[in-house]
């Protein structure tokens, strides 16, 4: 198969997707064949590094690690008082929500990857087994998120997430403080790697029905004309910034942290993130909050500082001065406000 006939379907595939205006240049594409097969390839452009859909993909949820920003959180009653007495926050794994977040990830790998993420890891030939443990189900126990919105106002917010009113948002600002280097894993290795690769923030992709439908196009052309089936390379780690356009209300913004990735560093590389498991299969992260006025053991390759305490429209006195004598007793800093006028 020929490099203008490759371009030329990547072209014609995008030209009728919603990435038609996309600024990508496309002259030149080459099929790399995989190490472990000459039947599998991963399609890259040849001018510019990088493989092509996550490309696009970031294009769809842009990275905001970079960039200061005003984030709202919400939390039950119950659970604003565990943050307010901690000064910390957690990142869940999609184990926790596996019925939600984790379910739309597993859509995306199972409508645009290969099948094996889905094929169970003892499958033997030939063999019927229990599809007990899939290379997906590693990713709902190590991929960790938290998950915030650009706008608290929504009532829906409100009434579906704190049970009609009966808790908090908390108006938390992020900054990316720089990058530090972090600990080579062993002396010979001088590969440069920072603290931005314990995390990513980006905004959610939310995926009115075929948004991403040109991958399955253009794999099915690929193969059509050179019976190799292609490779998307990243495919699970797109579906953590992946949700339903049902959703594109929440306006979320979302922390991932990849535990694959932290532990492989865990016990030789400086710093550390904290991480820890509740023995249910919830995994997290801990996310210390800066203008906690006991300071946190924990460390965070970036910067959360608790700005306002907006109130539920449906809680009491009692447990808005309960919430504020805690905010004040605990944190530097931090202003109260009502949901009240917008319901």
């Amino acid at each position: 198969m020929d490099e203008a006939a490759l371009t030329k379907i990547v072209k014609d595939a995008l030209a009728k997707s919603a990435f038609a205006t996309y600024p990508l240049s496309i002259h030149k594409f080459s099929l790399l064949p995989n190490v472990r097969s000459d039947k599998l390839v991963h399609l890259e452009t040849a001018d510019r590094p990088g493989n092509l859909f996550w490309r696009i993909f970031n294009a769809a949820a842009p990275s905001k690690q970079a960039n200061t920003g005003t984030y709202y959180h919400f939390k039950s009653l119950a659970l604003a008082k565990v943050v307010l007495n901690s000064g910390e926050l957690q990142a869940s794994n999609l184990f926790s929500n596996r019925y939600n977040d984790f379910a739309e990830a597993e859509e995306f790998v199972r409508r645009y990857s290969n099948p094996h993420p889905l094929i169970p890891t003892d499958y033997t030939k030939g063999a019927v087994v229990e599809p007990r443990k899939r290379g997906i189900d590693d990713m709902k126990q190590n991929t960790c998120i938290l998950c915030f919105t650009s706008s608290y106002a929504d009532p829906r917010f409100w009434k579906s997430y704190l049970s009609g009113g009966k808790g908090v948002c908390f108006e938390l600002e992020y900054v990316h403080p720089g990058a530090s280097p972090i600990k080579a894993f062993d002396a010979f290795d001088t590969t440069p790697r920072t603290t931005d690769l314990f995390y990513e923030l980006r905004e959610v992709c939310y995926d009115p029905g075929n948004l991403f439908d040109f991958v399955n196009e253009i794999s099915s052309l690929v193969y059509d004309e050179c019976k190799k089936v292609l490779m998307v390379p990243g495919v699970t780690k797109m579906a953590s910034w992946y949700k339903r356009n049902f959703y594109a209300w929440e306006r979320e913004t979302r922390v991932v942290f990849d535990l694959q990735f932290i532990e492989y560093f865990a016990k030789i590389a400086s710093p550390k993130l904290v991480t820890g498991d509740d023995g249910s299969g919830r995994r997290f992260v801990i996310v210390p909050i800066e203008n906690a006025k006991v300071p946190s053991s924990a460390f965070c390759p970036f910067i959360l500082t608790l700005k306002r305490i907006i109130y539920g429209y449906d809680l009491s006195s009692a447990e808005k001065n309960e919430i504020e004598k805690l905010a004040l007793k605990n944190f530097n800093g931090v202003h109260f406000g009502s949901m009240r006028d917008l319901v």
